[in-house]
């Protein structure tokens, strides 16, 4: 059995901008739809979309460069508890096999993300 991490952390400010520059453009290139609709839904949805875009972020950095990986096919959903999981989607969980374990937080500057991948 193997580990693999991946941590991201960005700057909340820059997906403000990139939401306000580019708009809707860049909300369909990086997020799923049922990330924009949870996210631009509260009051911190820049703080949110960053949380979601360091996620795939460090999932990206987890798995290694040896499988390019579109961004809407890594989601960040809410588990059976409630917290953050990862959703692959196009097969790319069962490409990869193993489990995948999300963490993520934000303050008033920055949002990070932790992914660890436990691969058999």
């Amino acid at each position: 059995m193997s580990f693999y991490v991946g941590v991201d952390i960005v700057e909340i400010d820059r997906i403000r901008r990139a939401v306000e520059t580019h708009g809707q453009r860049f909300l369909t290139r990086v997020f799923s739809p049922e990330e924009v609709s949870l996210c631009m839904g509260r009051a911190g949805s820049a703080a949110c979309l960053a949380a979601r875009f360091a996620a795939k972020e460090a999932f990206k950095k987890a798995i290694g460069a040896s499988i390019p990986v579109p961004w809407r096919h890594v989601t960040v959903v809410s588990g059976d508890g409630g917290g953050p999981r990862l959703k692959l989607l196009n097969k790319l969980g069962d490409r990869l096999g193993g489990s995948f374990a999300l963490s993520l937080s934000h303050s008033h500057d920055y949002a990070v993300a932790v992914v660890m991948w436990e691969r058999a």
